[in-house]
């Protein structure tokens, strides 16, 4: 089985940290694998899994709002529990 690779990340100016061992996806999202040995592991965003990471689960209905507007952005400052509502509300206004 292959060795995952270490995260490793860049930091641009206004504080964004962006992973260089990742590729976005299609929706402007990093995705990260998580091993699991039952099913050989799945994908998750990973910005939302280091926000659990750093802050527990995101509470049920929330999603997690990246304050500065990049999808990339992974900096654990830069992201926030919003309801789905204000979440959508907020990113239709700012596009």
């Amino acid at each position: 089985m292959g060795k995952s690779r270490a995260l490793q990340f860049v930091e641009f100016d206004g504080g964004c940290m962006i992973p260089i061992t990742h590729r976005l996806n299609h929706d402007g999202y990093f995705r990260k694998r998580l091993k699991s040995s039952r099913d050989g592991g799945h994908h998750v965003m990973m910005h939302r899994a280091i926000f659990e990471e750093l802050n527990g689960p995101i509470p049920d209905g929330n999603e997690i709002d990246h304050q500065c507007s990049n999808r990339g952005c992974c900096n654990p400052n830069h992201m926030r529990p919003l309801s789905r509502d204000v979440h959508l509300r907020l990113t239709n206004r700012n596009r």
